[in-house]
């Protein structure tokens, strides 16, 4: 048998294991997962609507998502960063994230942290404790670029080590680093950061990947109409607009935009940075989704006018997004 229990609102998913871990008195996240597997194979039920032939309902995520008792597609939509890390691809890009045709994004990405260390507010954790009994983390200040609790306007700390997810937040108070104060406040009314963030949040909810096929078509007609330099055949040619990675630079304070695209440490204006500057180029090479949600917020006027571009509209990114409070 197996102690189960439901997910906390916002709940990551490497925190929500961490405390069945905990809970059921196991020493690893290996030993837990074991523990679930058997526990799906002895009681042989269908809890979460999923076939028991599902490969999906077989991977961590599934496992996680059959003992919470939710279905998987629900879990995978509430509870992890999926969707905005593999928001844009080439691969089965037609299928939700949770489905058996993605099974081996489940299995390589489903858990992967969108960046480094374990952030939480702590804020956030003492009212945890008063009104669950514990703390937990939560999954949107796991966001890249995020360096101030929504909620209670406070810069959050964070743990370099990703297995802090298997404790507590509180266990963390005495040994964690502190985001400046400052840094936070300043990021946090910074108004090209916050379109950033929002549209992060807006990725989060589309259940299936964008064709990374259209999206470089959409993004290199826009660089057609505004000009901006690009490369041609992988040889760089001049125009009479800017770069993109000097149109990037210039719009975001260079220690946050390095958090999120570590490229451009090597940034220096009016020099052509490769990794950033092709991406305007027609090919299909892979980008992470920070880069993508940057340059979209360069290249449109509007978050409005990136989702209408994207076709983001049920049938091809699973849902209709209404972004009319996040234009500018």
């Amino acid at each position: 048998m197996i102690v189960a229990l439901l997910p906390l609102p916002d709940e990551i998913d490497s925190s929500y294991l961490g405390r069945l871990l905990r809970v059921n008195g196991c020493g690893s996240d290996a030993e837990i997962m074991c523990l679930l597997r058997q526990w799906s194979v002895a009681t042989g039920d269908v809890r979460t609507g999923l076939a028991r032939t599902s490969r999906g309902s077989q991977s961590r995520l599934g496992l996680l998502a059959r003992c919470a008792n939710m279905d998987l597609s629900e879990f995978v939509h509430k509870h992890t960063t999926l969707q905005l890390r593999r928001a844009f691809t080439q691969y089965r890009a037609g299928f939700v994230h949770a489905s058996d045709e993605n099974y081996l994004a489940l299995v390589n990405y489903g858990m992967r942290p969108t960046r480094p260390g374990a952030y939480f507010c702590t804020e956030c954790f003492a009212g945890d404790q008063i009104h669950f009994g514990m703390s937990y983390w939560r999954r949107d200040h796991q966001l890249p670029g995020m360096n101030e609790c929504s909620r209670h306007r406070k810069a959050l700390s964070y743990v370099q080590e990703i297995s802090a997810f298997l404790e507590a937040p509180s266990c963390f108070e005495s040994r964690c680093y502190e985001i400046s104060e400052i840094s936070a406040r300043s990021h946090a009314a910074h108004p090209g950061i916050q379109r950033f963030l929002s549209l992060s949040r807006e990725f989060m909810l589309v259940r299936r990947p964008i064709d990374r096929t259209l999206a470089h078509r959409v993004i290199h007609e826009r660089r057609s109409v505004l000009g901006f330099s690009q490369t041609e055949r992988g040889v760089f040619r001049y125009s009479q607009k800017s770069l993109l990675s000097d149109e990037i630079f210039s719009k975001f304070p260079r220690d946050w935009l390095i958090s999120v695209v570590p490229e451009f440490v090597e940034k220096v204006l009016g020099v052509y940075l490769k990794k950033v500057d092709r991406f305007l180029h027609k090919g299909t090479a892979s980008y992470s989704t920070n880069f993508y949600i940057l340059a979209c917020i360069v290249l449109f006027e509007s978050s409005d006018e990136v989702i209408n571009s994207l076709n983001l509209r049920p049938g091809i990114g699973g849902r209709t997004i209404a972004l009319s409070s996040m234009t500018g």
